[in-house]
């Protein structure tokens, strides 16, 4: 299985601001760097966590045929289309309460596209995660056990 963000926004609830203000960075000559690191940082929690923090496009590929998917980085919000890997056709399927998982009548290797939209207390409970492994990164960390403790954190919160 193959799991490709097609798009990624940084979230209204999670922004550049809220990074400086915690970094305690003033000035705008590295907004750019910065946006690029809070959105690396979103990610890197997302995955961890398997929650979404900030609206996604995802694309998921099965490696092999499937009746059952689950999905990653939830809640989903939409699931836009469920296609055969092989014929590109559309591939009828049936999705559970949540939309967590998707189910096929019968086996497919199939390609499933998929928006996510965050919920705002997964947003208050992860946001000082997402702004302290930013400010990491800005602020240069690249010593693995500093960046491993901060994740770890992370990790220690489910």
């Amino acid at each position: 299985m193959r799991l490709q963000r097609i798009s990624k926004t940084i979230s209204e609830k999670i922004t550049l601001e809220d990074v400086k203000t915690y970094a305690n960075i003033t000035g705008t000559s590295r907004d750019e760097e910065l946006s690029s690191m809070l959105l690396s940082a979103i990610c890197k929690v997302e995955d961890i966590l398997n929650v979404s923090l900030s609206p996604n496009t995802l694309r998921l590929i099965t490696e092999g045929a499937v009746t059952r998917q689950r999905l990653y980085l939830l809640p989903v919000k939409t699931i836009v289309s469920c296609k055969d890997a092989v014929t590109g056709e559309d591939v009828s399927y049936k999705e559970d309460c949540d939309k967590s998982q998707v189910f096929f009548s019968e086996p497919y290797d199939v390609v499933i596209e998929y928006t996510t939209e965050p919920l705002d207390i997964n947003i208050q409970i992860y946001k000082h995660n997402v702004l302290e492994y930013c400010s990491a990164l800005f602020d240069g960390v690249a010593d693995n056990n500093v960046l491993g403790k901060i994740l770890s954190k992370i990790q220690n919160v489910l």
